[in-house]
């Protein structure tokens, strides 16, 4: 699928990151251009979650962003709060666009979300925004509010396929 950027027209294609070692991070964690501590191994020591890390590479192989899916990780109301999703849900636990293509905007982070999208067609995909409502409003996902109002826990966007 192609981005357009200020050089001509980008493809950008989704790459699974196999996990070599359990209780290790399957990316480059000092990779300059990425937050370490998002992809350090914390998030990678349990076989509990179905974790499917994604490289996003451009056509010269350059990593141009990252994404830690979770398979198989729906809920149902866990909180009492009026959310549930399907237990085939995939979860975007993060998502981060290598520092190099985040300024000026390039509508990479939006790029990557369809290609995610694209991954899983027929399942429900969600995200709980980590302060980046407005991106996550912006990709068409829908916010869904809890029942409850209660204002101390993360935004809930999910796809919208109906």
């Amino acid at each position: 699928m192609p981005l357009w950027h200020a050089g001509g027209v980008m493809s950008i294609e989704a790459r699974y990151v196999r996990q070599v070692r359990d209780f290790e991070s399957p990316f480059n964690v000092h990779d300059p251009g990425f937050n370490r501590d998002w992809w350090s191994d914390p998030f990678f020591r349990s076989k509990r979650a179905d974790y499917r890390p994604y490289s996003f590479v451009d056509e010269e192989g350059n990593e141009v962003a990252r994404v830690l899916l979770r398979a198989d990780a729906g809920f149902s109301d866990p909180e009492g709060a009026g959310v549930s999703l399907p237990l085939s849900a995939v979860a975007i636990d993060f998502i981060e666009v290598h520092a190099e293509w985040r300024w000026p905007r390039r509508g990479v982070g939006m790029h990557v979300v369809r290609l995610v999208e694209d991954l899983f067609p027929s399942r429900t995909l969600y995200a709980f925004s980590e302060e980046a409502d407005s991106f996550w409003a912006a990709t068409g996902w829908v916010h869904i509010p809890r029942l409850d109002d209660s204002a101390g826990y993360r935004p809930l966007f999910v796809l919208d396929r109906g």
